[in-house]
């Protein structure tokens, strides 16, 4: 009812509780409950995110995964050879954390732009049945959200060159890059499509992180901005509502928030 403007008797709250890292480290009772009984507590509609669904396919190269002890390790096959991203295990939060970065040089932009161009996204039957059934028991209760990526400055800045390299990089080689964004967004907007056709989910997420921590505003409006606008404008045409969660701190500008609240999304 609530996303489509009517009155409720209910909130759709979300704790951000992704596993049990976050619960445990709580105080009691909250350590020793299930996330259900964390919403039952509050009263409130749950927020869940539905499972994925999405297969990676290749023509020339691949990618693969594989865990050893505490480390989480992503190896992406490329022309110019095999470059890792490797992630650790964190106790505390249980969950990965990135410890090196894939994208370091010149060259590894250009390996990872030629291994983005041989990538397409495809729709995993048995993951897709198994993503409906979780959103069909959900029913009612609350809000099943479905992810489809972060936009590509973003993710390169998080995920594959890291924050301050990323910077470097991207002042250094801007020719190099962007064309690294360019196949990025193509993938991106297969993904979208793709989200729009099957997924089961109420509203689908991009899950930004957009904060003035991690880019400057020209940077959001020079990148950021055409991105978001042409997921926004596909799912608009599908009739899917879509929402960009924008921000991991509070320095997020005015200008970047009021962008994304007047993009065309369905509400």
């Amino acid at each position: 009812m609530a996303l489509n403007g009517q009155e409720t008797d209910r909130l759709v709250f979300w704790p951000k509780i992704f596993n049990d890292g976050y619960i445990r480290n709580q105080k009691p009772p909250f350590n020793s409950m299930t996330i259900r009984e964390i919403y039952d507590f509050t009263d409130t509609d749950m927020h869940i995110y539905l499972p994925d669904y999405i297969d990676m396919h290749f023509k020339r190269y691949g990618y693969s995964e594989q865990k050893e002890n505490d480390l989480f390790i992503k190896t992406f096959n490329t022309p110019r050879g095999q470059i890792k991203s490797i992630l650790r295990y964190d106790e505390i939060t249980d969950s990965y954390h990135p410890e090196a970065l894939p994208i370091k040089t010149k060259d590894d932009i250009l390996a990872m732009t030629a291994y983005f161009a041989d990538l397409s996204p495809g729709i995993n039957i048995e993951r897709l049945e198994k993503s409906k059934t979780v959103a069909k028991e959900f029913g009612e209760r609350g809000l099943a959200v479905d992810t489809i990526g972060e936009s590509p400055l973003m993710d390169f800045l998080e995920w594959y060159a890291g924050i301050e390299n990323g910077q470097y990089l991207l002042a250094d080689y801007p020719e190099e890059t962007e064309e690294l964004f360019s196949v990025m967004h193509h993938y991106l907007l297969e993904c979208t499509k793709l989200k729009c056709r099957y997924s089961p989910a109420d509203v689908l997420y991009f899950t930004e992180n957009t904060s003035t921590t991690l880019i400057s505003p020209a940077q959001f409006i020079k990148y950021c901005k055409k991105h978001l606008s042409a997921y926004a404008e596909i799912c608009a045409e599908y009739g899917r509502k879509l929402s960009f969660p924008p921000a991991c701190a509070p320095q997020t500008l005015k200008e970047v928030t009021n962008y994304l609240y007047s993009l065309p999304m369905k509400y």
